[in-house]
Order: C-alpha cells, then sequence, then structure tokens
C-alpha cells in the first residue's frame, strides 16, 4: 500500500521545492552543472564525430559516413548525457546534501550529521556512483544468463531508488548494514520510485530537471516507514 503512495510523494515533493525559494535556488546549481558539462561534452564529441567515426570503421564511401556519422552522433549525446549526470551527481552532491537536509527537517526526521562540506558529499556521491556502475556491470553480464535475465528489471528499479533512500539514512548516522535492510524491507515503495524515475530519466533533461525532487520523495517514504515503527529514530552505527 506505502508503494501507492509514492507518486503522490513526488507530486508534494514538487510542490514542496517550487514553493520554497531557498530550496529551489539550491536546485540551480546542479542544473547549470548538468547543462555546462552537457553542452561542453557534446561540443568536443561532435567536434571529433568525422575523426571517431574514420577510426571506427574506415569507409571510404562518402554517403556511407555521412550515414554512419549520424548515427555515431547519437551515441556521442547519450554518452556525453551519462557523462553529464555523473559529473552533476558529483559536483552537485553538496547542494543535493543542502536540499536533503532542509527537506528531512521539513518532513520531521532527525538528522544527526554534522554540517555538510563539499569534500564529504563528494566522497558520498563517488560511492553511490561506484556502487551504480559496479552493480550496472553486474547486470548489464546477468541479463546473458537465462536465470537472472527475467530479475533485471527490478533489480534495475532497487538499484537506481537505492541512492536517493540511502543517503538521508546515511545522513542519520546509520550502518550500511542498517540501511540495505530497511531499504529492502520496503521493497515496493523502492521499485516503484526506481520505475519513477526510470521514466522520468527517459524524458530530455530529465536527470537534471527531477533528481531534486526524487530526493525528496524518498525522504517523504521515510517519513512514513518512521511513522509506521520500521526505521529507527536513533542511528545505528556498524
Amino acid at each position: 500500500m506505502r508503494a501507492l503512495l509514492v507518486p503522490l510523494y513526488l507530486l508534494q515533493s514538487i510542490g514542496l521545492i517550487l514553493s520554497s525559494p531557498r530550496l529551489f535556488s539550491k536546485c540551480l546549481i546542479p542544473f547549470a552543472i548538468g547543462i555546462a558539462s552537457f553542452v561542453i561534452t557534446v561540443a568536443f564529441g561532435l567536434y571529433y564525430r568525422a575523426d571517431i567515426t574514420n577510426f571506427l570503421y574506415h569507409f571510404d564511401t562518402n554517403w556511407l559516413q555521412f550515414g554512419l556519422e549520424w548515427i555515431v552522433s547519437f551515441f556521442i549525446i547519450l554518452f556525453c548525457a551519462f557523462i553529464s549526470y555523473i559529473t552533476t551527481s558529483l559536483l552537485g552532491s553538496l547542494y543535493y546534501e543542502t536540499i536533503t537536509i532542509d527537506v528531512m527537517k521539513t518532513a520531521g526526521l532527525k538528522e544527526v550529521a554534522d554540517d555538510p562540506s563539499f569534500v564529504k558529499a563528494l566522497l558520498r556521491g563517488t560511492v553511490h556512483e561506484l556502487y551504480k556502475l559496479i552493480f550496472i556491470g553486474t547486470l548489464s553480464i546477468s541479463t546473458f544468463i537465462p536465470i537472472l535475465a527475467p530479475l533485471a528489471l527490478p533489480i534495475s528499479f532497487y538499484l537506481i531508488a537505492f541512492e536517493y533512500f540511502d543517503l538521508p539514512l546515511q545522513l542519520q548516522g546509520h550502518s550500511f548494514s542498517y540501511r540495505v535492510k530497511v531499504i529492502t524491507k520496503n521493497l515496493t515503495s523502492v521499485l516503484m520510485l526506481g520505475a519513477i524515475t526510470t521514466a522520468l530519466f527517459l524524458i530530455p533533461l530529465g536527470a537534471l530537471l527531477f533528481t531534486p525532487f526524487l530526493h525528496a520523495t524518498a525522504i517523504k517514504s521515510l517519513a512514513k516507514w518512521e511513522e509506521s515503527n520500521v526505521l529507527k529514530t536513533s542511528p545505528s552505527h556498524s
């Protein structure tokens, strides 16, 4: 039942952030970082598009090379979007953490971490991205294994949403094992947020536009878990 409320929490989070000049202004910095990194990497990639095409395919037919350049352009843009997302997640990590802390206070969740710093936020963001890359690589391999292939989609949703739930729990001081236990115990809500996140990220600029709202959505879910005594109010250290 809690999973069905996740879309509602997303709408509430959008309203909360857009109605708060303080929260909204913090969202603009990661967005600007993402746009700048995307434009720079795309310009660089397209500038060397012909060289990349010749290096990969070595075709001499001009019309065929023209077609291949457009195919290469498509993959260049996809790769640049991925690089832009990673760059934004890392360089904008401090702003995402401050947004998370502000929303946690609004939702009544106890926040026990020290004042956020860029170094700590960057380290936490790097760890999350490494987790994601390792799991995505493992998941990509598992799709070729018949027994594991049907699980690829739900596992993807879980991994995509994990970061949004993990960050506030980490800021509360909970151990990694406890965080995994709580997140997995509320699997349906996590999968719902993962499915929503996947759909939103398919929209152009969706990752840049919706990431702050997704952080807030996870926090609202955590607040409900706390009301249901699923989440401890005191930190559980390892």
